[in-house]
């Protein structure tokens, strides 16, 4: 069980004090009203309602830093209020934690079974220190196992704790003292116990077994779950690491097929997938039935072709479309037209009964004709309390006693204004004329291997390649991983040098480089993306570096520490310094992986303006469409082709093939 995130607090409209009695309902369908959530001050969700239906594949959709993976992860983990404890819910993420990283592909599938695993991993620990006969070594694995359940158990305890209040509060918030004091007392006598070692690892492990499930017949599921997304029998040793992107999906889908959820959520299971992996996702994710869906993604054409609704994260609150995606942007676009049109009238009524008004009260003074005056006030009676619009929402009359219900300071109510999201706007620094002409990078026969062990034969990745870019030129390179597009960005880029042949690069041209990693790599520092700009750039005045972060986005956040950033905003931040370089050309490896669909679409708009050159690597066919680009390289099987349009691109099905790491 995932802790609570240090900060977070989160509730629902749940009576806290029934939690545990509705959670022994199982049904697929979650219905939550009244979430609140926060992070110490900043308030995430507020009153927010959510209804997720048995079977139904639901598109989560947001800004980034508007909740949505931590939505997932509450639902998951049962850090929400009102989640079934006894709904079977697995949440994939993109396989990326460091603890998995070493781990064999079959062991992460057996393991997603916790109660089951746990107990063959204590069977396991036990079996072993018998076999020694050492007392000792039996003493000290007995004592491991009694604290591992105990702490096991306080978290429990402590998660009850968390959900409930007043008397039932005060009875939990006992048994988590009780249970820390016997933990404490636990681990400060160590190994030291009273009874026959031996006798009780033997009582223990007669237990487990009793308790336990087949693990042959759980092996053999999960290898069948492995088998069906096409592992075979060699691949089940290898270790996480080895695997591509989209491998990795696979493995953490096989994961579902083993356990059979009734509730699968998915965070960004696009990212870092090629186009064919992609495609396969879309075709397994349809074939998914009697499960219900949350699927997190910035990839627009994933999301027309996978979700039958979607729910969208928006001003801290839920709001549901029953449709893909561009059927919800049709639809934003016709209300938004629908509600002008109605503004637009009423104003047009407005103004005829103002100017009637206006006539009718000067002709009654002028005439002293009391009727016309009565008549003048009756319409300004109706200009103040019953003005607005005269149909519902279903486009009937509208009837005070049936759409009005409740308190309101008028009998009509003006036309509802929709919420937007304030605009996304990315600026690049127009590029300088060059001085002197000829291509920015000119790329002749140029060939590029790896070193290898002296005891492995050579593999070269790519071979006679040439290439030129001139500029203004908007390139994309695409096609299957591991096939040479970030090594072809990296000799571009010149940290990485041809072993044959030559990448020349025009003498005054500046190069801007956005790195696969540089997310992860930002991450992993502490300071403020204030103070990383200050010690790039010395002599740069303050008010100068909140106008570079300003113009993509993070003036809020200028003295955050780069490690909690989310990954759009450490992409705004790449795209900030990379303005501070004023660039003529830009070399970007997958800038789309971590952006929302509006920051998607602020980058393409920006990459449209800029003057320069763009040469970017992506798998999302809608942004390569979209940058209307001049040249579209195909990478694969050490060969580069220029294929001229994406849509000429017919992907290959995926092989597995081994990580370079």
């Amino acid at each position: 069980m995932e802790e609570v995130p240090k900060g977070l607090s989160i509730v629902s409209q749940q009576s806290r004090f029934h939690v545990t009695d509705h959670a022994a309902n199982a049904s697929a369908d979650i219905d939550i009203k009244g979430i609140n959530a926060s992070f110490g001050t900043k308030e995430i969700f507020e009153d927010a309602n959510l209804k997720l239906f048995n079977g139904v594949r639901y598109g989560l959709i947001g800004r980034n830093g508007v909740g949505k993976s931590l939505l997932l992860k509450s639902i998951a983990y049962r850090w929400l209020p009102g989640v079934p404890a006894a709904t079977n819910i697995l949440y994939v993420d993109q396989l990326e934690r460091e603890e998995q990283e070493n781990r064999k592909i079959l062991d992460l599938v057996l393991s997603q079974n916790q109660k089951v695993w746990r107990k063959w991993q204590q069977i396991e620990l036990l079996s072993t220190a018998l076999e020694t006969d050492d007392e000792e070594t039996m003493r000290e694995a007995l004592h491991k196992l009694r604290v591992d359940e105990c702490e096991r158990e306080l978290e429990e305890l402590k998660m009850v704790e968390a959900r409930t209040s007043g008397a039932r509060g005060l009875d939990a918030r006992k048994s988590v003292l009780k249970k820390s004091k016997d933990l404490r007392t636990m681990k400060e006598t160590g190994g030291d116990l009273q009874e026959p070692v031996q006798v009780s690892i033997q009582q223990r492990l007669q237990e487990l077994y009793e308790s336990s499930e087949d693990r042959t017949e759980l092996t053999t599921k999960a290898e069948q779950a492995l088998f069906s997304l096409g592992f075979s029998e060699e691949h089940f040793e290898l270790q996480l690491r080895q695997l591509s992107g989209g491998w990795r999906i696979r493995v953490a889908l096989a994961m579902a097929k083993y356990i059979e959820p009734q509730v699968l959520l998915l965070d960004e299971p696009t990212n870092h997938l090629d186009v064919s992996g992609i495609i396969w996702l879309k075709k397994y994710v349809s074939k998914l039935d009697d499960v219900t869906m949350v699927i997190i993604s910035h990839d627009r054409a994933f999301l027309n072709e996978t979700v039958d609704e979607l729910i969208i994260i928006q001003n801290k609150s839920f709001l549901t479309h029953p449709g893909n995606y561009d059927s919800y942007v049709q639809n934003t676009e016709e209300q938004k037209l629908h509600r002008q049109r109605q503004r637009d009238a009423l104003q047009k009524k407005r103004d005829h009964v103002e100017d009637s008004i206006r006539n009718g009260l000067s002709q009654g003074k002028k005439k002293g004709d009391d009727k016309k005056l009565q008549q003048v006030a009756s319409r300004r009676k109706k200009l103040n309390e019953r003005w607005g619009v005269e149909r519902n929402a279903a486009g009937h009359r509208l009837k005070i006693n049936r759409d009005l219900q409740g308190y309101h300071y008028t009998s009509r109510e003006d036309v509802q204004e929709e919420y937007v999201d304030p605009p996304i706007q990315w600026k690049l620094p127009q590029p300088t004329t060059l001085r002197s002409p000829g291509p920015m990078f000119q790329v002749d026969d140029a060939w590029f291997r790896y070193d290898t062990p002296k005891t492995a034969k050579p593999r070269w990745i790519l071979k006679g390649v040439n290439m030129q870019v001139q500029q203004g030129d908007r390139i994309a390179l695409i096609g299957p991983n591991g096939q040479g597009k970030s090594t072809m960005m990296g000799m571009l880029a010149g940290s990485l040098k041809p072993v044959k042949g030559q990448v020349r690069m025009h003498p005054h041209v500046t190069t801007s480089y956005f790195e696969q990693h540089f997310v992860d790599n930002t991450r992993a520092l502490s300071v403020s993306m204030s103070d990383y700009i200050h010690d790039k750039y010395p002599t740069m005045r303050q008010q100068d570096i909140y106008a570079a972060l300003g113009a993509f986005n993070l003036a809020g956040a200028i003295y955050q520490p780069l490690s909690s950033l989310s990954g759009g905003q450490s992409v705004r931040f790449a795209f900030a310094l990379m303005a501070l370089e004023k660039p003529h050309a830009l070399l970007l490896d997958e800038p789309t992986n971590h952006l929302d669909l509006d920051a998607s679409e602020a980058l393409r708009e920006c990459l449209m303006e800029f003057d320069g050159a763009v040469i970017f690597i992506s798998h999302d066919i809608y942004f390569i469409r979209s940058t209307e680009c001049k040249h579209v390289y195909l990478v694969n099987e050490t060969k580069i082709e220029d294929i001229e349009s994406v849509d000429r691109y017919n992907p290959p099905s995926e092989r597995l093939k081994l990580s370079s790491q």
